[in-house]
Formats: C-alpha cells, structure tokens, sequence
C-alpha cells in the first residue's frame, strides 16, 4: 500500500513550510512581547497585531481556511490531506490561529458550514471564516443557543448519518 502523500498535499506541505520559515517563526519573539504587554495593561486576551498581520499574509497567500473539508470556504482537504498540514502548524502556538485553523472555531466552523440556514452562516460562520471570532464577543455557548439544526437528529440511525458526513 502506498502512503506517500499526493501531489497537491506536497506543494501545501512546501508552501507551508516556507511560511512558517519566512514570517511564523520570526514573529514568535514579538507574540511573546505583545502578549507580556498586554497582561502588564490587565488584558492578556486581547489580540496581537502580529497574529493579526500573519493573518493577512496567510490569507494573502491562500493558506486560510485549510481544515473545511468538501466546502467552498476552505481548502477541500480530507481529514488524510490536512493531517500533515496540521503537523506543521503544530510547531508553532501561532500558526493555528494565524491560518485561521484553531480549535474552538474550526469545529463551530465546519457544523456552521454543513448544517446552519443561510442566515445563521451570514451571522456566525461568516465572522469565523473572515477570522473575526463570533460577532459582538459572544461566547461560545451564546452562540449554540442561538443555533439551531436544519434537520434535527432524533434517532441513532440520524446521528450516525450526521456524524459521518463530518469525517
């Protein structure tokens, strides 16, 4: 059985690579230095303008977006294509966000993506894919309130189906 990746996983791989080499790496000192400043002013969350500039490259470069699998927002990667993609951001504390492909917004991202109605992804799935976070800062629970399935899961046999169709 041949595990090699194919062509089009390694021109990501090498982009990606050359990327980080380039501006993630560089930017690891002054993160650091925002984010010391920002918890010396009492807000360690507020957002670094340098995670902010390595947003606008990534996406300058078309690397945003990599983990929506089958969508017209990402990449349309499988789980087996973003994986080693996900090795390399990994090396980094920077790189997931910076290629807007962290945890908690990826997974809220791909339920939006598959199962919202249009207007629930005009209001909460186009501010994450813009790399905004939730619209207003509402928190995450705020949002899966105000959320509501198309078609809703009732039996194991639709949970099944549903879950399936995220893989």
């Amino acid at each position: 059985m041949d595990f090699s990746h194919s062509e089009k996983v390694r021109l990501l791989q090498e982009k990606l690579q050359r990327f980080m080499d380039a501006h993630v790496y560089p930017a690891e000192p002054r993160f650091e230095e925002e984010v010391e400043k920002n918890r010396h002013d009492g807000n360690p969350w507020r957002a670094t303008a340098i995670v902010e500039e390595l947003k606008r490259k990534a996406r300058a470069e078309n690397l945003w977006n990599l983990f929506l699998p089958h969508s017209e927002h990402g990449a349309g990667l499988s789980n087996l294509e973003y994986a080693p993609l996900c090795e390399i951001m990994g090396r980094s504390h920077l790189a997931p966000e910076a290629f807007n492909c962290s945890a908690p917004d990826t997974g809220n991202m791909e339920v939006l993506a598959r199962y919202a109605t249009p207007e629930q992804q005009q209001r909460w799935l186009v501010p994450l894919l813009d790399g905004r976070g939730l619209v207003d800062g509402a928190p995450a629970a705020y949002v899966c309130r105000q959320f509501t399935c198309q078609a809703p899961v009732t039996t194991p046999e639709q949970l099944r189906e549903a879950l399936a169709g995220l893989a």
